[in-house]
């Protein structure tokens, strides 16, 4: 069942746009240091920038679901989230987060909006997604950080995702206990009669 939609779904974005740019004019005005230049380097262009991200993820989320690629996905998730109890959707933002925890949390919230999720499955799989994140930074930080610490780094990571592994599981655990039991999409199969075998 669909989730009610606000009467004014946009009064909260347009109060909060309104005080970020009030503060924003009187930080220019108010301080010698900032001028429209820093801020607009600083500022204004990062937010941008993020935003621009922010909209790809959204957009990718809305084409995943739109195509009904949700359940392909879920495939390679399906025995950890079929343990968990949290359903093929949060399988497939789960694996959407692999590339992108936008695109990931997008389709969460997308789920969770069209009644699809509970408030539960979504904070769980929420949660569960910071497996992935450590995987999606690990280029980065892993060839910047191992040159510079040597075996301290290596221990840093070591670590690092053995407290990933080891919440990702409890949380798991935790979903057993808790949710419900749910169906899960199998693929198609023959369909037999009582006089035919399937080919």
């Amino acid at each position: 069942m669909a989730r009610k939609k606000a009467k004014h779904p946009y009064r909260r974005l347009a109060v909060s746009a309104s005080l970020t740019l009030a503060m924003l004019v009187g930080g220019v005005y108010g301080l010698e240091s900032l001028s429209w230049t820093a801020a607009a380097e600083r500022l204004i262009y990062p937010l941008l920038r993020l935003l621009g991200f922010i909209l790809i993820g959204l957009t990718a989320g809305q084409v995943i679901e739109a195509l009904g690629w949700t359940r392909a996905l879920a495939i390679a998730a399906g025995p950890v989230f079929r343990f968990g109890r949290l359903g093929h959707r949060c399988g497939a933002a789960f694996m959407a987060a692999f590339v992108s925890g936008v695109t990931a949390n997008a389709m969460l919230v997308e789920f969770y909006r069209d009644g699809r999720i509970s408030r539960q499955q979504l904070f769980l799989t929420n949660f569960i997604n910071q497996f992935p994140a450590f995987f999606l930074h690990l280029p980065t930080t892993f060839f910047i950080v191992i040159p510079l610490t040597g075996r301290a780094g290596a221990l840093y990571f070591l670590l690092t995702f053995s407290a990933a592994l080891l919440r990702t599981i409890l949380l798991l655990c935790y979903g057993r206990l808790r949710l419900p039991r749910r169906r899960w999409p199998h693929r198609r199969r023959w369909k037999t009669s009582p006089t035919k075998n399937p080919p």
